[in-house]
């Protein structure tokens, strides 16, 4: 830029800034302004004088008020009760007639009827003579004894069952295992008498029976088992040495009878030649342990008989047989 240039520039800035000082500067003529008075404070009225208090009253004595006393209606002279009124009288409907309900007829399942308990009959001892053969075996189940055997009544009435029913229930008996120091004795098949038109079934064992319709005292396996070893092959050998048959699958007994005092039925096991009985609680076939002893021979309970003094209410028809 030209220096003539820069210096006319600054030659007009510095007149414009010469012009506004002359501008905001007072006039010389003026006076200074006198400063002004304070203003005189106004006067204050005095407050209005109170009027006179009131004149003094003199209290006179409240009076109470006098006793107003109701005045009660009149009584009347009689009260009369009140009696209620008739019931409105209901028109009868008429009556409907309705149709007879028909009940379906119900159907319900078999029953299983235990064998009707047999009147209390003594023992009946059939002696085969020589020669002979008039005398009528017995239908019922029977002990078939060797020729020559002595049985006595009177001694055979002493006898006292291992089980007293009257103070025992048979079913703390059948719910229960065999006494430890319990030893079977074995009754061989041969010396038992079989009916020969006792029914024979399919599979015996303790479900078949349960499902029986009529009144079986003594029943004869079709199929029983003839190995001789059924108690070694499928049989549990317990600590006082007698065998037991787990679970109700077992049908290998030959035949099986009725008790009425147990109200259960025994299954003869052809291998171990003894009865055994179901006990539930252990879902387990074990040997009956209530026979007795008579001589030389074992006899179930039923074949002795005479213990109505225990508990026993009954006697299946048995017979024993000597020389058959």
């Amino acid at each position: 830029m030209r220096p003539s240039l820069i210096r006319r520039i600054a030659v007009f800035v510095a007149g414009l800034g010469l012009s506004a000082t002359i501008a905001v500067a007072a006039p010389p003529d003026e006076k200074p302004a006198k400063p002004t008075p304070p203003a005189k404070s106004a006067k204050v009225d005095p407050p209005p004088k109170l009027a006179d208090p009131l004149p003094k009253i003199d209290p006179k004595p409240v009076l109470p008020p006098a006793k107003i006393e109701p005045k009660l209606p009149p009584l009347p002279s009689k009260i009369e009760p009140m009696l209620p009124s008739p019931p409105a009288k209901v028109d009868p409907k008429p009556s409907v007639t309705l149709p007879p309900v028909v009940k379906p007829p119900v159907v319900l399942p078999p029953e299983t009827k235990a064998p009707a308990k047999p009147d209390l009959r003594p023992i009946l001892v059939h002696e085969k003579t020589k020669g002979t053969d008039l005398i009528e075996k017995s239908k019922g189940p029977g002990l078939k004894l060797p020729t020559g055997t002595k049985f006595d009544q009177a001694e055979l009435a002493k006898i006292k069952p291992p089980v007293d029913l009257t103070k025992t229930k048979p079913e703390t008996i059948l719910a229960a295992k065999p006494p430890t120091d319990f030893k079977v004795k074995p009754i061989k098949l041969e010396s038992l008498h079989v009916p020969k038109d006792a029914p024979v079934v399919e599979k015996l064992n303790i479900t078949k029976v349960s499902n029986l319709t009529v009144n079986q005292q003594f029943m004869v396996n079709n199929n029983f088992y003839t190995g001789g070893d059924y108690h070694l092959k499928y049989g549990t050998k317990t600590a006082a040495g007698f065998y037991c048959y787990p679970g109700k699958h077992h049908c290998h007994w030959h035949h099986c009878i009725w008790d009425p005092c147990f109200s259960c039925y025994y299954f003869y096991c052809p291998s171990a030649c003894c009865y055994y009985y179901w006990c539930a609680a252990d879902y387990c076939y074990y040997p009956c342990y209530w026979f007795v002893d008579y001589g030389t021979c074992y006899y179930p309970w039923w074949i002795c008989g005479g213990f109505g003094g225990y508990g026993y209410i009954g006697t299946p028809h048995v017979s024993i047989f000597i020389g058959w």
